[in-house]
């Protein structure tokens, strides 16, 4: 499996020059360039391209391209580096841009042009690409703080005069240029520390086989974005046609696509517990992995954010399956000798959620390991199926929350769309690779959403 080159941003990271960066200005604005090539300083949410600096050799690119600017018209544009004379004057974590006498300049407005003036307003803070995707998803979705043990929403920071403030708080851009994903440890103030986690959500999703199960995944998708209210990047894993998905997908703006190609069905299912493979998906937190066979029915806020503080895997149980525990893990818990408590889990999984990638790396590749050696005794038997496999590795390996995500979801039984509780997410589990009969129920209920 390999991940699509396709971007959910207009610049992604691997294709930005190792150690290069972005140019922030006094008022919080990032240095892009426009469609017809003029240097302009643009929020942090915008989607514009921006004008980069290579601290190894000391110049600006664009588009991994070496630049250089010179005016025109009142305005700076970007030309190749031969035909003007840049100079570039690096003070730490600072840069400054002249030509002769006079300095690069970027107004409050976003207008950039040049001044006789080495002050804020020609200072450029360097800014590495983690801190960059870090802040703007601080801006764009929220993030809580450990120091004051709360949520803030989006656009409840403000990043100005090279610091990010919220609430009481203010640090420094300067002093915390570590920041990012990695190490969100920011110091403030006399040396005091605060610990920022970010929301970043992702819902990820395994599309195989069949061009039905495209139409299905969806009317899925757009059920949570009608009702989430939360700001999901996509991830799809598929085997159908990359340029197909993309094009069915297009009103899901943010969005990865995985290509994938296995030898089975049984692949196909554990092809769920493979997304820890892709560490470039690490800057998603939380995460929610989906079946295509689900309606939101309301808001997922607050799972998102119990999700995105939670250390363990948030699974979802199916009640009233007594009786049934070869779904669950009952053919590798009756024979394991070492297991004290054989009770089954009744864990469904089609629904889970955690904090990030890196926190479900051992319990995913522990289920990856139980799944091909029930494969290769059993082959196509049921208790080979994801389900049980994953029921006994989170016996085994515990670090699990049973009760979290079952508040946000119903698991749907019967044809009484009035019963369902609008908790967060339907369900309509149950019959492997069954598609008519859900899509139908499913749109169905749907339609009902709409007129209740």
């Amino acid at each position: 499996m390999t991940l699509s080159t396709r971007p959910d941003m207009m610049f992604p990271a691997y294709d930005m020059p190792s150690g290069t960066c972005l140019l922030m200005d006094f008022h919080g604005h990032i240095l892009s360039v426009s469609m017809d090539g003029h240097v302009q300083a643009t929020s942090i949410l915008s989607h514009s391209i921006p004008l980069l600096f290579d601290p190894r050799h000391s110049c600006l690119t664009f588009q991994a391209e070496k630049v250089c600017l010179y005016k025109k018209e009142d305005r700076i544009f970007i030309a190749p580096r031969d035909m003007s004379c840049l100079q570039i004057q690096q003070e730490g974590r600072f840069i400054f841009l002249s030509n002769g006498p006079t300095y690069i300049s970027s107004n409050p407005d976003g207008r950039v042009d040049l001044k006789n003036n080495r002050e804020n307003w020609e200072k450029f803070f360097l800014l590495p690409y983690d801190g960059f995707v870090f802040l703007r998803c601080m801006m764009e979705n929220g993030f809580h703080s450990g120091s004051l043990g709360r949520f803030f929403n989006a656009g409840k920071c403000i990043v100005k005069k090279f610091h990010v403030r919220y609430a009481d708080i203010s640090f420094s851009l300067e002093q915390n240029s570590h920041i990012s994903f990695r190490d969100s440890t920011i110091s403030y103030g006399n040396i005091s520390i605060d610990q920022i986690t970010v929301l970043n959500p992702a819902i990820y999703f395994c599309v195989f086989g069949k061009r039905e199960f495209l139409d299905m995944f969806i009317l899925c998708a757009r059920s949570i974005m009608k009702r989430s209210n939360v700001n999901f990047t996509f991830i799809i894993i598929t085997d159908l046609d990359i340029d197909d998905v993309m094009e069915a997908t297009s009103f899901i703006i943010k969005k990865k696509i995985i290509p994938a190609h296995f030898l089975s069905k049984m692949e196909y299912l554990y092809a769920r517990f493979t997304i820890t493979r892709f560490d470039k998906l690490s800057s998603y937190q939380p995460v929610i992995y989906s079946d295509i066979d689900v309606i939101c029915n309301a808001s997922l806020k607050s799972l998102v954010e119990t999700a995105l503080l939670n250390e363990n895997i948030l699974v979802n149980t199916e009640q009233g399956k007594e009786g049934q525990d070869i779904w669950f893990g009952g053919e590798f818990i009756s024979t394991d000798p070492y297991l004290e408590d054989r009770q089954a889990l009744s864990v469904n999984s089609g629904l889970f959620c955690f904090n990030n990638i890196r926190s479900v790396i051992p319990l995913f590749q522990t289920t990856l390991r139980i799944c091909h050696a029930a494969y290769t005794k059993w082959g196509h038997d049921l208790k080979a199926y994801d389900q049980p496999c994953f029921n006994y590795a989170l016996k085994k390996m515990g670090r699990f929350d049973l009760t979290a995500l079952s508040a946000y979801v119903v698991n749907f039984s019967d044809g009484n769309f009035d019963a369902m509780e609008a908790r967060g997410l339907a369900h309509f589990c149950g019959g492997v690779g069954v598609f008519s009969s859900k899509y139908k129920l499913m749109s169905e209920y749907a339609k009902y959403l709409e007129i209740s």
